[in-house]
């Protein structure tokens, strides 16, 4: 601490600048350690084929015949966070092909989480609208009947933010 004599013969201690500069950078390194565990990434890719039953792709799909065997989810001790989702391959126009997005392994693995159609493939979210804990993974599933060709290429794209479980609270 660096003291200072007043006239009137009190002294005072203050922060001198390298104590100063001390503490500021403790205190970035402590912020950049928390960081660390913070990584964005992109959604792994997984495709499916328009059957004659439909759409069926990840998660509870896995071994359906035509389908994607990719399960979509986070390993232990993380969160994975969507923050952009696309689906291409959907038939667009008055009545689009509609794909429901679930959480397979969840406690309510059979309830859709969003809807993607051919007019509407991509969207964006915040940061505590979903989210998936380790052993859930990411289930379309199509609505309805499907009129895009059998045999169609449906691919699933998207970019995430993958979390230390102990780091959740940071996306409040």
């Amino acid at each position: 601490m660096a003291r200072f004599h007043l006239e009137a013969g009190a002294e005072i201690e203050t922060v001198t600048p390298d104590e100063l500069h001390d503490y500021f950078e403790g205190a970035r390194n402590a912020e950049r350690q928390r960081a660390r565990g913070i990584k964005f990434r992109r959604l792994p890719p997984i495709n499916g084929l328009v059957t004659a039953s439909g759409i069926a792709i990840g998660g509870d799909s896995v071994g359906t015949p035509g389908q994607s065997t990719t399960q979509l989810g986070p390993s232990g001790g993380h969160l994975w966070v969507p923050r952009l989702i696309s689906v291409n391959g959907l038939a667009s126009g008055a009545t689009p092909d509609v794909l429901n997005m679930q959480i397979f392994g969840a406690a309510d693995s059979d309830f859709s989480w969003w809807q993607f159609n051919g007019n509407n493939f991509a969207y964006t979210f915040g940061k505590n609208e979903i989210w998936l804990e380790a052993g859930e993974y990411l289930s379309f599933t199509s609505q309805g009947a499907v009129t895009a060709a059998v045999g169609t290429r449906i691919r699933v794209r998207g970019m995430l933010q993958q979390v230390p479980i102990e780091l959740a609270a940071e996306l409040v």
